[in-house]
């Protein structure tokens, strides 16, 4: 859990909980589990939607694409990956470090994942999975 890697990081500048945010498009049980699964370990971070971080910013910010895997593409397109119009503020939300999961190969297909994407790749700060998945 990057939470753990983050909080219990042997360095000197590692975080606290409640310096994390976690952005997810507005599923509910989703945020839930993400929640109880925190809680589990007694971690204080602030789960939300974009909406909920409009406003305030946190040092490290991870945000969640939620499903964005290959099977759904055009649907996702159809339907922007419900990014596009939150997208300025859920990647501007992170003080320090953002971490975003998901599926590059999808999120690729929409203009400003893509360039966002290109941009880390070239700055050697995006770690891809070996056979594609996300």
């Amino acid at each position: 859990m990057y939470v753990d890697l983050l909080v219990k990081d042997t360095r000197q500048n590692r975080c606290k909980p409640e310096d994390i945010g976690i952005i997810i498009t507005p599923y509910h049980k989703q945020a839930q589990k993400i929640r109880m699964l925190l809680k589990a370990h007694d971690y204080d971070c602030k789960v939300g939607s974009v909406e909920e971080f409009q406003g305030s910013e946190r040092p490290v910010i991870i945000i969640s694409t939620v499903r964005s895997t290959v099977d759904y593409i055009r649907l996702d397109l159809k339907h922007k990956l419900g990014f596009k119009k939150r997208f300025n503020v859920a990647v501007t939300r992170a003080q320090a470090l953002l971490i975003v999961i998901g599926n590059p190969f999808t999120l690729e297909n929409d203009p400003n994942w893509k360039s966002m994407i290109d941009y880390c790749i070239d700055g050697g700060g995006c770690r891809l999975c070996q056979d594609g998945g996300s």
